[in-house]
């Protein structure tokens, strides 16, 4: 191999310079000529990023061994192409005195990226160098972009506070979202599963922008990420496609979220919190953050603005509280990876849930018979059921068939207290019987009226 080239053209120079120190990382012994291929105009993007400590501190400098090449150098003819195979070109042109030498690109006698024969060049591809354990097999990885937009045009120079909102506000969502998707819920107690926590691993690798902030961050695909439960047959079809990211996943959410949809089984009360807790980064100086996309095939949008905050305050108002139940019916299905299940009612319905307490393993042993669940019914803004929190299962033979049925909102939709308010006026409230009571009579008289009325 004699030479290494990153093409770069809509994904960030950060990540293609990090693909770039992984190689030297893993193959510390290679000593080839290594070339970052990007338009003229990210020439000055480069170098700055190519002086950050983690490339110009390694022990092997990247700045030493990475020379920059514009596209329209590409174009050119090759010599190489007509010279001897033992020509060596010169090393790439990064200056060992980086920091006062401007980027150069490579020298006049370093050959453009079509001069060497295929069998020695070596490129590095968006997606070639996927990030991952090299035990562990590879993890295709997609870049997806968050915009934040503000008034008063941050661009990549935004403050620490704001940004630390966004991450974190991003990461939670996220991860909310995902679990939502696989198991109903957007909570859970306990340890986090390892395929959640290697569906949920987004990383967060450049940031840009003139006006706007731009993050870039990498995701995994979540059919590679939680290849277990994709190996699995389900039931119902809540299971995001093998292509998405957690990124594609929230975007789902916000848009459901945006448009008002009562009856979404994208989010859950906890869910609809969380989104209206970016409130916060709206209140630290941004208008709106756009999640990029790609649930269609092609890049997309949602948007989560102050209208998007807004309305998932008033679907969770709405959304009635989740009430105590027992549900009788078939065990349809169980799974271990999510702790689900699936009950199907003497009328034919389904019900999905998850097991927040007891034992799977008892619950396998009941499949495919009648069953009495106890738990709490949850609720969607809509008033329709959305899953059952289930405390235990336990055998249901000879349980009516009147414990069979989808459980109704007792307590109705949540209103807000001041909605229960009512102004008073000349005949309402306390005016409706001041002064209406007789103040004259006897006790005996009140007595006898008291009887009367009873």
């Amino acid at each position: 191999m004699r030479r290494a080239f990153e093409v770069e053209c809509t994904t960030s120079i950060y990540s293609g310079l990090l693909r770039m120190s992984d190689l030297l990382s893993l193959q510390p012994k290679l000593d080839i000529k290594l070339y970052l291929v990007a338009p003229e105009e990210r020439r000055d993007k480069v170098e700055q990023e190519i002086q950050r400590p983690t490339f110009a501190l390694r022990e092997k400098v990247l700045p030493e061994v990475c020379g920059f090449l514009p596209f329209n150098e590409c174009a050119k003819p090759s010599r190489e192409s007509v010279s001897s195979s033992s020509h060596r070109p010169s090393s790439p042109t990064f200056s060992r005195r980086w920091r006062s030498t401007s980027l150069r690109s490579p020298t006049p006698d370093a050959p453009p990226c079509t001069a060497a024969p295929a069998r020695a060049i070596l490129f590095l591809s968006v997606s070639a160098e996927p990030r991952h354990d090299p035990k562990e097999p590879a993890v295709p990885i997609v870049h997806h972009a968050v915009r934040l937009s503000s008034a008063k045009r941050f661009g990549h120079r935004v403050p620490a506070a704001p940004l630390g909102i966004a991450l974190q506000q991003v990461d939670v969502a996220v991860r909310r979202s995902v679990l939502m998707a696989f198991e109903g819920r957007s909570v859970a107690a306990g340890r986090p599963r390892a395929w959640f926590n290697a569906a949920c691993d987004i990383r967060l690798v450049d940031v840009e922008g003139n006006d706007d902030t731009t993050l870039h961050f990498e995701a995994p695909e979540l059919g590679e990420a939680a290849e277990e439960l994709y190996l699995q047959a389900e039931i119902w079809p809540s299971r995001p496609p093998p292509g998405w990211t957690g990124f594609d996943v929230l975007a789902g959410v916000l848009q459901d979220v945006g448009a008002g949809n009562l009856d979404s089984e994208r989010f859950d009360r906890p869910l609809l919190q969380r989104v209206a807790h970016f409130g916060r980064l709206l209140e630290a100086g941004f208008d709106a953050l756009r999640v990029e996309e790609h649930r269609t095939g092609a890049p997309g949008e949602a948007v989560l603005d102050r209208a998007t905050v807004d309305t998932a305050r008033k679907l969770s108002a709405s959304t009635p509280r989740a009430q105590a139940v027992r549900i009788a019916g078939l065990l349809d299905m169980v799974r271990m990876s999510t702790q689900s299940f699936a009950i199907k009612l003497d009328s034919g319905e389904e019900i999905r849930g998850v097991l927040a307490g007891g034992s799977v393993e008892v619950a396998r042993e009941l499949l495919s018979r009648r069953v009495l669940v106890h738990g709490r019914a949850v609720y969607r803004p809509s008033g329709r059921i959305l899953r059952l929190d289930a405390e235990r299962i336990e055998d249901g033979e000879g349980i009516s068939g009147f414990w069979s049925k989808v459980p109704k909102p007792i307590f109705g939709r949540r209103r807000e207290p001041r909605a229960l308010y009512r102004p008073q006026t000349a005949t309402s409230g306390v005016n409706a019987i001041f002064g209406k009571w007789p103040g004259d009579e006897t006790d005996e008289e009140f007595d006898q009226a008291i009887k009367e009325l009873s």
